[in-house]
């Protein structure tokens, strides 16, 4: 476990430094992995800690994002607000998107008129078209 959770804090210390667009020295690195382990011991997975540093680097904090530190102190807070505009937008899609019925009616009525169209030209009226 020890190993795989070194490797999981490994690639968020990494994503950390790539997202924020600073320079990794190995003290802060050391320290970023640290901080990193501590928010997976604390019970956070892998992915809302990306998710995490992500909302921090759209949405910084008035003294800046420098470290993974902050972030345990406001993830679960992030984590909550990034749930709630993921059900939002949901929502939105739920109420913008057509429902399969309205397309289908809509292709029926479509052929129903060709069907209607073929039969006057060609003057067969049967009710095998209907």
């Amino acid at each position: 476990m020890s190993k795989e959770l070194n490797k999981t804090a490994g690639e968020i210390a990494k994503t950390f430094f790539y997202l924020t667009e600073r320079r990794a020295t190995p003290a802060t690195f050391t320290q970023t992995l640290g901080q990193a382990r501590t928010l997976l011991k604390a019970g956070f997975n892998k992915f809302e800690i990306i998710e995490g540093i992500k909302y921090c680097v759209k949405n910084p904090p008035p003294k800046g994002f420098n470290s993974l530190g902050w972030l345990s102190y406001t993830l679960e807070d992030i984590l909550k607000k990034l749930k709630i505009k993921h059900i939002k937008e949901k929502m939105n899609k739920m109420i913008d998107t057509p429902s399969e019925v309205n397309v289908n009616d809509e292709r029926k009525n479509e052929n129903r008129r060709s069907d209607s169209e073929s039969r006057k030209r060609t003057g067969i009226d049967s009710k095998l078209f209907e």
